[in-house]
């Protein structure tokens, strides 16, 4: 289906008063300097401050590639240990697609299921990602049976999903920093696990647990292929301990575990577990245990009724005879806060101060700082002042994955920061099948159900989502935050959910259009994405625009993305935009009729050496040409 311009009177006469009228905003402005016409752009420049990555991912165990991570997680972490991606191991590969903001050098994939961890480059293009043998980890339970074992699943109770993955990435709660290679203990959903499947007491005490006349052995296991065994129970003045890492508790969930002896000879045997106080190291019984017989198993599960840094020991004790204790599948509802980096070697480990991030679910959205920003000018197909404040968009979206890594849902946030516009405008989404490094997209099938006060699908457009028809009936109070046309006002935010249908795509892209309360069909996006089935071509290819005048929406098309030279749509004749988009934590607008030229000093050397320079332009301002709200 493709539309092509019109070459219609009514046409350009509507276009001559637009200009006229709609001009009015850039020719009062006594301030603003002409640079803006005048930067040089390269050709194939997409005016996007983020940049785009993929990395594929083999799984080897000993030198030899492996479907032994099959059914696990393999997460893909910045350097604040914000989870970017988690994708399940399948055939024994992950291919992760991630973006970033400017100034990360280094990522870190990690794998819950072997505690393994490696740090890359974010531009390399393929890790294989070793593993020993002995780092192999019992998965545990899976109780909707969707093949995500509960430790790794955060959404242990609902087959038809698996993982939340929070765009910008989120920072989990109480996290750690990573460091140096394999500092991240095993943790997920705020679990710490021990099923002493490594084999090695040397291993675990690397990742801070401690033991103390215990060990870890193969034979009369309580379950799997080991189990940790005690010496003989001999002497009430000789314990046999195991210490957990250091944890930090909110008083819910449990901790639980299995424990016998391996028969019943002496007088008396016993186990207490006790909780370690930080930083008093005072202990605190919870839990007490006096065998009467041997080798039968017992599975606890003692509540959390406290909270703060702790940690959890284990104490085995007895008089005469050779009775040995046994310990096994330890789950802990809590978070690992110790340092590795300060293990002595014997598990002795502090509590890491600061940080945050490693293997945690993201599901706390949106407790981490970052948005994807979407700024605009709104006089399209006119050139504006390239204030770039008519509208000021922060964004953060949310996907939810099954076990097979298919996005079948999730959430978007936006908190519209600032309306600089005269022109009434609504804000919609449209939703697009990618292909694994985002370079191609697809019109798909209407399918996608959306959901949220307010928000409603977009009736001309396919598997798009209108949040407001026009921003200033959104807003409860009226707010401009520029300098200009109205008061202040704490931004608001929109929200709302969709689903996708189960095995549909499992690459997602989201492209904003603004577009005229009055007049629906006259829309602006950012540089290089192409128009949405009900938009004008009429108006494209006239007065200051040079887009393509036509367009193809059929079902199965598919495009290059982005959009680059004199492919892309809302261009000028030299490559300027109407909207631009980034990833920070905030962003300074610029005072109403000041050019971004003026309030972002780095912005000309980033536009025109084509993003290369200056990539983080947008954390730099100029506090004379930008506009601070009183609210």
């Amino acid at each position: 289906m493709k539309h092509i311009r019109p070459n219609s009177l009514a046409t350009v006469l509507f276009l001559i008063v637009f200009v006229i009228g709609g001009c009015r905003k850039e020719s009062n402005n006594p301030n603003l300097k002409p640079d803006f016409k005048e930067l040089k752009i390269p050709e194939g420049f997409n005016w996007s401050a983020i940049t785009s990555y993929t990395l594929k991912v083999d799984v080897f165990v000993d030198g030899a590639k492996t479907d032994k991570l099959d059914g696990s997680p393999l997460d893909l972490l910045d350097g604040s240990g914000a989870r970017l991606d988690r994708l399940t191991v399948i055939d024994g590969s992950v291919e992760f697609f991630f973006r970033l903001p400017s100034g990360v050098d280094m990522v870190r994939v990690y794998s819950p299921g072997a505690n393994r961890s490696y740090d890359i480059e974010p531009g390399a293009a393929y890790l294989e990602f070793d593993v020993s043998y002995q780092q192999l980890k019992s998965f545990g339970p899976d109780s909707d049976g969707d093949g995500i074992a509960d430790a790794f699943d955060d959404f242990p109770n609902d087959a038809s999903k698996a993982y939340n993955i929070a765009y910008p990435a989120v920072k989990p709660q109480n996290s750690i920093a990573y460091g140096d290679m394999n500092h991240i203990l095993k943790q997920s959903n705020s679990l710490v696990t021990q099923t002493f499947e490594s084999g090695s007491r040397n291993a675990e005490q690397a990742l801070c647990w401690q033991f103390f006349s215990t060990n870890i052995v193969g034979a009369e296991t309580i379950s799997g292929q080991f189990s940790m065994r005690t010496g003989q129970m001999s002497s009430l003045s000789n314990t046999h301990d195991l210490i957990s890492p250091w944890i930090e508790f909110d008083g819910s969930g449990t901790i639980d575990f299995k424990h016998k002896i391996n028969n019943f000879s002496g007088s008396s045997k016993f186990l207490d577990v006790k909780v370690i106080n930080f930083p008093e190291l005072t202990e605190t019984l919870i839990y007490t245990y006096t065998y009467s017989n041997g080798n039968l198993s017992q599975t606890v599960s003692v509540p959390v009724t406290f909270s703060g840094v702790h940690q959890i020991k284990w104490v085995f004790y007895g008089s005469g005879g050779n009775s040995r204790g046994f310990l096994d599948d330890i789950v802990i509802s809590g978070t690992s806060v110790a340092d590795i980096s300060s293990n002595t070697g014997s598990g002795v480990c502090s509590v890491q101060t600061g940080g945050g991030g490693g293997g945690g679910s993201s599901s706390n959205y949106p407790g981490g700082n970052n948005y994807y920003f979407q700024i605009f000018e709104d006089l399209w197909p006119s050139r504006g002042d390239y204030d770039f404040n008519d509208m000021v968009l922060a964004n953060r979206v949310t996907f939810n994955r099954n076990a097979q890594n298919f996005v079948v849902g999730g959430s978007v946030e936006t908190k519209v920061m600032a309306v600089g516009a005269s022109i009434e405008s609504g804000i919609g989404m449209e939703f697009f099948k990618a292909n694994s490094n985002h370079t191609q997209l697809t019109y798909f099938t209407n399918s996608v159900i959306f959901s949220g006060n307010g928000v409603a699908a977009d009736p001309d457009v396919a598997n798009a989502v209108r949040l407001f028809d026009n921003v200033r009936d959104w807003q409860s109070v009226p707010y401009s935050n520029t300098g200009g046309l109205g008061p202040d006002g704490a931004p608001q935010t929109i929200s709302y959910d969709f689903t996708i249908p189960s095995g549909t795509l499992q690459h997602l892209e989201i492209l904003v259009y603004l577009f005229r309360s009055d007049n629906p069909q006259w829309q602006v996006r950012t540089f290089g994405s192409p128009p949405t089935s009900h938009a004008d071509m009429g108006l494209f290819g006239t007065i200051d625009d040079q887009s393509p005048l036509s367009w193809d929406w059929d079902v199965n098309s598919s495009f290059a993305f982005p959009r680059t030279g004199q492919n892309a749509f809302y261009r000028t004749e030299n490559n300027h935009p109407w909207s631009i988009e980034f990833i920070a934590t905030e962003f300074k607008v610029p005072f109403e009729k000041k050019s971004i030229l003026m309030a972002y000093p780095q912005f000309r050397d980033w536009a025109e050496s084509g993003g290369s320079v200056n990539t983080g332009w947008y954390n730099n301002p100029d506090n004379a040409h930008i506009y601070i709200p009183n609210y």
